[in-house]
């Protein structure tokens, strides 16, 4: 049989409904995770818009760069050229 001070010390060790009324629900959670979400997103808006002008700055430098990436193209594979011609030759 169970008595008064088993129950006492089962009190101690486990977990009662009283205790657990004292936890978070899961709408207060909810609803402070919305606010902190919604808070976030006001405070990151300037980052995101410094991405994406980051994004397009890189894009218009690396289309602008193109012509001269092909010029390096054209002089390497002329270097190669030449250099496989000594090679012929010597």
């Amino acid at each position: 049989m169970i008595t008064d001070t088993d129950i006492k010390k089962m009190k101690g060790i486990f977990t009662t409904k009283d205790d657990l009324k004292a936890f978070a629900t899961k709408e207060y959670v909810d609803k402070r995770f919305e606010r902190l979400f919604k808070y976030l997103d006001h405070r990151f808006e300037p980052l995101d818009k410094l991405v994406k002008g980051f994004s397009d700055f890189k894009d218009k430098v690396l289309t602008n760069l193109d012509w001269l990436t092909g010029k390096y193209i054209k002089l390497d594979e002329e270097h190669l050229v030449l250099s496989e011609q000594r090679v012929v030759t010597s």
